[in-house]
């Protein structure tokens, strides 16, 4: 899958993942990706000044 599949339907991604590492690992993987992705947000509105409400 490249990127933009990803991004745009992120169920088949989890779905491959498990199919590839299992559902533990699928899991641990989905979790850390979603925190990576909330960590570059916060960083990206700090950086514009942005309010951090919503999160």
């Amino acid at each position: 899958m490249d990127e933009q599949s990803i991004i745009s339907n992120p169920i088949q991604f989890e779905d491959r993942l498990k199919r590839l590492l299992g559902s533990q690992q699928a899991k641990i993987i989905s979790e850390l990706l979603v925190r990576q992705i909330e960590k570059t947000i916060k960083t990206m509105m700090a950086v514009r000044g942005e309010d951090q409400k919503w999160m």
